[in-house]
């Protein structure tokens, strides 16, 4: 929750730079597209990374819950039929 409001305020504190020197000086416009476009890029390349370590972790944590109950079920079945 902070990092993301973190984000959002660095973000919002780029496109105030960004306004700021497109005033002063228009010649920084393409610089600063480019850089902005490259951290557009970047946070979302880094979106997606979080996205799937994620999803790994939750099918490798559903893939062990899955084992756990089958091997509990084989364990009670092996019991009850001897």
């Amino acid at each position: 929750m902070i990092a993301t409001l973190l984000i959002i305020a660095l973000y919002l504190f780029a496109l105030a730079f960004f306004a700021f020197v497109l005033l002063i000086y228009p010649i920084a416009f393409y610089t600063l597209f480019i850089f902005l476009i490259l951290y557009l890029v970047a946070y979302g390349i880094s979106s997606y990374l979080k996205y799937r370590s994620q999803q790994k972790a939750l099918r490798k944590a559903v893939q062990d819950y899955v084992a756990k109950k089958r091997a509990e079920i084989s364990t009670y079945s092996q019991g009850s039929h001897s």
